[in-house]
This record gives C-alpha cells, sequence and structure tokens, in this order.
C-alpha cells in the first residue's frame, strides 16, 4: 500500500512536469486518467480475478498496471506507444523495489491462457482500435479474458461474456468482458 502511495504521488508530480513540455494532444495521444476505484471494482470481476496475468493496453503512466500488480497481486505488462510513460514506470518501480512488472512499446505473446488484457480506448480514434483489435487475434491465446472500456468489438472469434456500464470521471461508460475462442 504505501509502495503504491509513494508511486502516485511521483505520478502526479510526472504529470506536472509533463504539461510543461507535452506534445501536441489528437486523438491517440489525448491521455484520459481513469479513476482507481472504478477500475479496482471492473478488473474484481470473477474474469479477470482468476487470471494470474494482467496486460495494460496504453497503460499511460501505470497506474492501473500497479494496483493489479500490488493489490491483486498479478504479474504485470505495461504496454504504451508513448515511450516516456514506460521509462518513468520502469525508474520508479526500479526504485520501489517492484517485481514482476515488464514495460513494452509492443504487446507481449502469452503460450497460456491465463492472461487478462485491458484496453480503456476512450480517446482512441476508430482506425487505432481497428489495427489493435487484429493484434490481439495473434497476441491473446484462446482462452484469455479483453476488457474494453467505452468501446466493444465486433469480431467473431472474441465473444462477449458480461458487460456492464460504470461511472468514470468523463461520464459513464460501457464495459465490456470477451473470451478469446
Amino acid at each position: 500500500m504505501i509502495r503504491f502511495f509513494i508511486f502516485y504521488i511521483i505520478v502526479v508530480h510526472y504529470r506536472v512536469a509533463r504539461m510543461l513540455i507535452r506534445e501536441a494532444i489528437d486523438g491517440d495521444n489525448n491521455y484520459l486518467s481513469s479513476p482507481l476505484l472504478t477500475m479496482n471494482r471492473i478488473l474484481s470481476h470473477p474474469l479477470v480475478k482468476g487470471k494470474g496475468c494482467f496486460v495494460d493496453v496504453g497503460c499511460g503512466e501505470g497506474l492501473v498496471a500497479l494496483m493489479m500488480r500490488l493489490f491483486h497481486h498479478k504479474k504485470v505488462v505495461c504496454c504504451d506507444t508513448q515511450r516516456h510513460y514506460l521509462k518513468m514506470i520502469n525508474v520508479v518501480r526500479s526504485i520501489l523495489l517492484i517485481s514482476k512488472v515488464n514495460c513494452s512499446s509492443n504487446l507481449p505473446y502469452f503460450d497460456h491462457d491465463d492472461v487478462v488484457f485491458l484496453c480503456v480506448w476512450t480517446s482512441w480514434s476508430k482506425l487505432n482500435r481497428q489495427r489493435m483489435i487484429s493484434q490481439f487475434l495473434s497476441h491473446i491465446p484462446k482462452g484469455g479474458i479483453l476488457v474494453t472500456i467505452s468501446h466493444g468489438i465486433r469480431c467473431s472469434e472474441f465473444q462477449e461474456i458480461h458487460s456492464t456500464v460504470d461511472q468514470f470521471a468523463w461520464g459513464n461508460a460501457s464495459v465490456y468482458y470477451y473470451q478469446h475462442i
């Protein structure tokens, strides 16, 4: 708990510093912070709790991923194309001695179905979401779980297991749970 609180304080300072030097915001690098209590509720679903690995696609500052590591004891992979986030997560995780957290700008491959992928793609463009779905087909193993927020997917290889609506800072958003079949 203390390590997460320290990580959170560092992230707040990182946000302020980043505002001074950030690149122009567009549809695919826009950042919306997910409320941690909402994410904890969503990721406490039995489909997620039963899996040992967690992949946060578009992890941003890594708060949700580190929450999953420290409170839910999952092995974690933080994925983001914005490498400055991954560098910051790696430095802080090393300082705080947080193990079983990897960072990557590419989706990881798994040879087992003990994995959950999360995409909070509220601000992602439709084209970027479509590209990601095609990558999921080869990266999420059969039996793996995909959780998407704000946008569902239409793909015959992913079966919707459950859906709900939850409250976020930006308003209500749909939450979808899929299994790769």
